[in-house]
């Protein structure tokens, strides 16, 4: 049985709550998932009326990530809110990013794939926030030299693709 798996035809229209417990295991068995590992609480409230349901997401934890400036691990914390609306419709259409049609004969929706974007939309595009609880720089000091003595390196250019520049950059 996947808990994920919400069968909304039984329920009474009203107010439901549910809660789940996303740990390493919700991401393994997800292909391609950038995100490991991670420890994160949801709550799910919803709204079930005639046609439509509201899902209101809480979602708050960490997730498990690493360092693009020096390759340490880290836990990144999280924390959002999202709605999603699914309309009861004649066939399967997604209207926007927050509403989505299903067809009538739907007896059930699973939650799990909206939960895994929700969250993997918290990480951000460059992920070098791994300090600790004090504001400590955890990063690896030994990588971090490395990259900055390459990058002197880079900058000190031979005399001869120096020359070479000068000529191109005088032809324009």
């Amino acid at each position: 049985m996947d808990e994920f798996n919400i069968k909304f035809a039984g329920l009474k229209n009203g107010k439901h709550e549910f809660d789940f417990a996303i740990t390493n295991k919700f991401f393994e068995d997800i292909d391609y998932s950038e995100i490991r590992d991670g420890n994160v609480a949801v709550k799910m409230e919803m709204d079930k009326g005639e046609t439509m349901l509201v899902l209101q997401f809480d979602i708050t934890g960490g997730i498990e990530t690493t360092c693009d400036r020096c390759a340490v691990g880290f836990t990144y914390p999280i924390h959002t809110e999202q709605k999603l609306i699914i309309k009861l419709g004649n066939e399967a259409v997604e209207e926007s990013d927050d509403v989505i049609v299903i067809p009538r004969t739907e007896h059930s929706i699973s939650v799990k794939q909206f939960i895994y974007e929700f969250i993997s939309l918290q990480l951000p595009v460059r992920k070098t926030a791994c300090n600790d609880e004090e504001n400590n720089d955890l990063c690896d000091k030994d990588v971090i030299g490395k990259i900055e003595r390459e990058n002197k390196e880079k900058k000190e250019m031979d005399p001869r693709w120096a020359a070479l520049e000068k000529l191109v950059s005088d032809k324009k």
